[in-house]
């Protein structure tokens, strides 16, 4: 029987790289305030919500499950020409209690200057049920050249999903988000969401389903409701899926239709969606359609993935005396391949995003990143030695950092006028080792320009926009793990 006792990370490296957000794949321009991380109705990201996914985990097979990471950071602080030690601590653990099944995550965090927080989540399962409740308690400061903005965040969340018989299934949560936002002016973004969805099942590719949210947001004394109800019916198929619903609130009522067609490799997808605001005072949700088609083809040396995406978003704006028009449209594409042997990996993938005409609150910098690179496999010592290895380049394109504006109280963007694009190089590379039940892994990223000094790679590096003091600087890590299962 399986049984997780501990892992353990630590001495994991900064220098002088302030964490916008926890991770480090996040420590990539432009990434946090990226519009499709935003939570529902809000400009938040959704992580600054709720804890991280890897709490929301629960693997219940094993009869008892322990995990614990430790991840020691060492920064350095340009502006007190210092460095700050940091850390993250993280705990999972699931009893042994069949036929019931409940477990803890939690998660400590304190980045010295940027994030401190605390999570946690408990989850409960049973024959025909599950409950999960989660809290995150965190402070998120922005660091700007102008001064310093904190986003206090406490946020509480209950959800339940109920079996109640073999064609009826309930579900249902309740989030609560309190948001005080401190710059030069205090601020509150508080919001309150409730959900209870009925899901019925006709025959096994038929689901029939209703469900109805209400929110309501306070906003520095302004407050709005937001109450929706969804009749919906879908039929899934190995080929084929078809999706028809209605958003109806007590001023508009939206169709939601999707079709995809699925003959492998292939796809294509049409869909008419709903659109719910950004900045739920300011903004009315609004239809979108769009088309995406791509393709995945695995081999054993050979696999391709490739998606594009094209959407155009209707939006009016309905004055007493006139209609104003503010659509927009974009597309999103990427693609990967990859060739593989019994050693090696190689690869290359690139992705591609740009709205057109946005409103505000859906503009991002960032328009491309292109990835090469190799990844290679290894046995030594009889095989009890294993040895993995990624290596890549990034070229990443974006607005000039010159031309851009980040506004800290809404987390927004806003292009201040067109130039040409620049592009910035990356390289990552990551070595892991491991022996039986312990491993050890290094990972270096760092900036790459011609002609630069030692104090750009770790003071300056990649720029995120001209209002942040510091952008994507060099860091390197070591990551060590220790499990045994028993």
């Amino acid at each position: 029987m399986k049984r997780a006792i501990s892992c353990l990370f630590f001495c994991f490296m900064i220098i002088n790289l302030f964490a916008y957000e926890l991770g480090s794949e996040t420590y990539d321009r432009y990434t946090i305030f990226d519009p499709d991380a935003r939570a529902l109705g809000l400009t938040y990201p959704v992580s600054w919500l709720q804890p991280g996914a890897f709490l929301f985990q629960h693997d219940f097979e094993d009869s008892s499950y322990t995990y614990a990471r430790w991840d020691q950071l060492f920064m350095v602080d340009q502006a007190i020409k210092g460095y700050n030690l940091s850390s993250d601590i993280v705990v999972k653990y699931i009893p042994y209690s069949f036929p019931q099944r409940w477990g803890v995550g939690l998660e400590f965090i304190d980045y010295k200057g940027s994030t401190k927080r605390n999570d946690v989540v408990i989850h409960y399962k049973h024959n025909k049920g599950s409950i999960e409740y989660f809290r995150t308690e965190n402070t998120q400061s922005v660091t700007l050249g102008t001064g310093t903005t904190d986003h206090m965040i406490t946020s509480n969340g209950l959800q339940f999903d109920y079996q109640a018989s073999p064609e009826i299934r309930i579900l249902g949560g309740i989030n609560y988000n309190l948001i005080d936002q401190q710059d030069a002016i205090s601020r509150n973004y508080d919001t309150f969401h409730e959900f209870a969805e009925i899901r019925f099942t006709l025959k096994k590719p038929f689901i029939l389903y209703g469900k109805f949210e209400y929110r309501h947001f306070w906003n520095d004394g302004q407050q709005s409701n937001f109450m929706v109800f969804r009749p919906g019916a879908r039929y899934q198929s190995p080929k084929m899926v078809a999706h028809l619903a209605f958003r109806i609130s007590p001023k508009r009522i939206f169709p939601i239709a999707q079709i995809i067609y699925r003959p492998k490799p292939f796809f294509i997808e049409a869909y008419a969606k709903v659109r719910t605001p950004r900045i739920i005072l300011k903004q009315q949700g609004h239809q979108y359609v769009g088309v995406k088609t791509g393709l995945k083809y695995k081999k054993k040396k050979h696999y391709l993935h490739a998606e594009i995406d094209t959407y155009y978003d209707f939006v009016r704006k309905v004055m007493p005396d006139s209609v104003i028009i503010n659509d927009f449209y974009g597309i999103k594409a990427h693609g990967e391949y990859r060739f593989i042997t019994s050693l090696m990996e190689f690869y290359g993938r690139a992705s591609y995003n740009r709205t057109f005409n946005e409103l505000l609150g859906y503009y991002h910098p960032e328009l491309s990143t292109i990835t090469g690179g190799a990844v290679f496999h290894a046995k030594l010592a009889d095989g009890k030695l294993l040895l993995d290895g990624d290596i890549n380049a990034q070229y990443i394109i974006h607005d000039n950092p010159e031309n851009v504006r980040f506004d800290p109280s809404t987390l927004t963007y806003t292009l201040q006028e067109a130039g040409d694009y620049v592009g910035d190089w990356k390289i990552n590379m990551r070595l892991k080792a491991r022996v039986q039940t312990f491993s050890i892994a290094l990972e270096v990223s760092t900036p790459l320009k011609a002609n630069k000094d030692l104090y750009y790679y770790l003071y300056e590096g990649i720029y995120t926009s001209s209002d942040f003091e510091f952008g994507n600087t060099f860091y390197t890590g070591l990551y060590i793990e220790w499990c045994w299962w028993k």
